[in-house]
């Protein structure tokens, strides 16, 4: 559990959300900054480590997807993985 708790910490170094972020990407949304509250912006700071604590999976994907198909798009590699 400790160990856990460290990487959130280096994970929060590495990747640091402001309020500043979520005002854009709530603007960009279209969702009114009067609905951002702490709240909001804390639980979304949670929701964001926990979507980085799998960065290794994610970084695995694209490395191997680059190797295999190096030469792509990447809008032909969207319309090949529709197809």
């Amino acid at each position: 559990m400790l160990e856990s708790r460290k990487e959130d910490i280096i994970l929060m170094a590495i990747f640091a959300v402001t309020k500043n972020d979520v005002l854009t990407c709530a603007n960009e949304l279209g969702i009114p900054e009067e609905q951002i509250t702490d709240e909001v912006i804390e639980l979304v700071k949670k929701k964001v480590i926990q979507g980085l604590r799998d960065w290794r999976m994610v970084v695995k994907s694209i490395v191997k997807k680059t190797i295999k198909f190096p030469a792509e798009t990447e809008e032909s590699q969207t319309l090949r993985y529709l197809n």
